[in-house]
């Protein structure tokens, strides 16, 4: 009924869409797997090593910054998924390669010189996409109040120094890193959003 609600039609049309509530769900994952599978394209541009994992965790964030109705799914795919334990199983696999991805860019970075070698890749790649997910989720939380691109951005840029060889990276200029410091602060003080209050139509329409 809310769903039907929200969309503006009745609950009969859902199901002439949808057989029953797995059919919704599934539906649901269809649309989580053509989503990850863009995260997967975006390690297969051109580059190596630091570059490319620059390049590909950019074009992720980029996918789901677009992405407002289903960012929650993406992020919380095993909570919104947990009774259906073979799509569970899938999430887990998207969620392996996704981390396999980074670190393959990792280890060609290594070799090049480009990335520490006194760190082991899964390390990296773990605080890495960890980092996302932390900022994703309160960037749910908050109701979309700042700007993904620019956090992530900010963020990037701090990790970069963090696992590149040292003297490989550029100099940060103090403002900018002072200002970049305020955005990340001004995330954590926001306050999570409230539910939208439904409006009279939406009620009668669930009645």
């Amino acid at each position: 009924k809310n769903i039907a609600s929200r969309a503006g039609i009745t609950e009969p049309a859902i199901f002439r869409h949808f057989e029953g509530v797995v059919g919704l769900f599934g539906g649901l994952f269809h649309v989580f797997e053509r989503i990850y599978q863009r995260f997967d394209e975006a390690y297969r541009a051109e580059g190596k090593g630091l570059a490319k994992l620059r390049s590909a965790i950019r074009a992720i964030v980029d996918y789901l910054a677009a992405s407002h109705d289903f960012a929650y799914i993406l992020i919380h795919a095993r909570q919104v998924f947990r009774e259906y334990p073979e799509l569970r199983e899938k999430i887990a696999e998207y969620n392996a390669k996704d981390q396999k991805n980074a670190m393959s860019c990792i280890e060609e970075g290594v070799k090049a010189g480009e990335i520490r070698s006194d760190v082991d890749p899964s390390t990296i790649a773990i605080s890495l996409l960890g980092g996302i997910y932390m900022i994703a989720i309160l960037w749910i939380e908050t109701g979309y109040a700042f700007d993904l691109r620019q956090i992530c951005n900010d963020r990037w840029e701090d990790v970069e120094r963090l696992i590149a060889v040292k003297g490989s990276s550029r100099p940060r200029d103090p403002k900018e890193a002072a200002a970049a410091k305020a955005r990340f602060a001004a995330i954590f003080a926001a306050k999570p959003a409230r539910p939208a209050k439904r409006s009279k139509a939406e009620k009668a329409g669930a009645a």
